[in-house]
């Protein structure tokens, strides 16, 4: 994965670069505007976007990562979604930041037929309340 990020940033040249998983389904503009803003906001080189992993449990996903935070006391789960400098890609060490979203969209990340029904669940009971 990184290596191949890696070569397509420097082969097209790119600078500020949103890094997506294809397998987030109820991401919405205002959700990525957010995260941009975010990015800008802290200044730093890198974004990485993670979840407390109680609001997994919340939906009964079970995440496939995630990493313990001494700043937190709590596990936090990357959701999926960086920005980077990609004029930086190339070395050892980036000034990276944590942007904790509460957003339970983004908790569904979509690799089995069990986080599917998850999914609709979780739609069904949205459109219930309104």
């Amino acid at each position: 994965y990184h290596s191949d990020l890696s070569y397509i940033i420097n082969s097209l040249n790119l600078h500020i670069t949103m890094i997506i998983s294809a397998d987030l389904p109820l991401i919405k503009p205002n959700i990525l505007d957010n995260i941009i803003e975010k990015f800008f906001t802290f200044n730093k080189s890198a974004l990485t976007v993670m979840a407390f992993f109680e609001l997994f449990n919340k939906y009964g996903i079970t995440p496939t990562q995630f990493f313990k935070s001494d700043k937190y006391k709590k596990d936090l789960v990357p959701i999926g979604i960086n920005i980077i400098d990609g004029r930086l890609i190339n070395q050892l060490e980036i000034d990276q930041t944590i942007f904790i979203s509460s957003q339970e969209e983004l908790v569904f990340n979509i690799n089995t037929t069990d986080d599917y029904y998850k999914l609709l669940a979780f739609q069904n009971k949205k459109s219930d309340k309104i």
